[in-house]
């Protein structure tokens, strides 16, 4: 079994900028749409699925689909892992918050 776990707003370690990025570019790639706005400063529920649900509000002016949320989370998964393949430099810089 693995786990993932997806820390879009920096409380556990520090990837807010590559989070926000990655959520963005996946959620305009699922829309076929442009840029979208992933910071989470404006977004009522900061979580992975509340931001998406959003997200996708915003650009398209109603409710996601599950078939939608659950397309996004795959194409965030997978960019996570072409970034962790890419450059896992990235992920080690990522510490844990309070960690030296």
């Amino acid at each position: 079994m693995n786990l993932v776990m997806l820390d879009i707003d920096g409380t556990l370690t520090l990837s807010y900028e590559y989070d926000q990025e990655i959520f963005s570019l996946a959620i305009a790639e699922i829309l076929g749409s442009g840029p979208v706005n992933a910071d989470l400063i404006g977004y009522v529920d900061k979580t992975s699925t509340g931001v998406t649900e959003e997200a996708i509000r915003r650009v398209t002016g109603i409710s996601p689909t599950a078939r939608q949320i659950e397309e996004v989370k795959r194409n965030v998964l997978g960019r996570l892992e072409k970034l962790q393949r890419d450059s896992p430099e990235t992920f080690a810089k990522c510490q844990a918050r309070g960690s030296s």
